[in-house]
């Protein structure tokens, strides 16, 4: 689905569902824990490129089963985001 033609024609509304969807799958399919929760932060991160105020408003109505997993995917994706920090100090090995 993530990799298919429609992933691009999905709604804010879908692709947060979406994320949310893969998030309760990394939980229950230990096996494509990390392939489910990057595809969570891709669809939660085409949502917010799409329309980042509806985005941000389907995560803060989540119901309260899913609020935990809202949190740590959009967590996820702004770590993504961010620049690396790098260290100042060199180290020779």
């Amino acid at each position: 689905m993530i990799l298919g033609d429609r992933f691009g024609s999905m709604s804010v509304e879908e692709l947060c569902r979406l994320s949310l969807v893969f998030m309760r799958l990394s939980e229950n399919n230990t096996s494509g824990e990390e392939a489910n929760t990057a595809f969570a932060a891709r669809s939660l991160q085409a949502a917010i490129a799409a329309d980042a105020d509806s985005a941000l408003l389907f995560l803060k109505n989540v119901p309260v089963e899913d609020q935990a997993r809202a949190a740590l995917i959009t967590a996820i994706s702004e770590a993504h985001n961010t620049p690396a920090i790098s260290d100042t100090i060199y180290y020779a090995e």
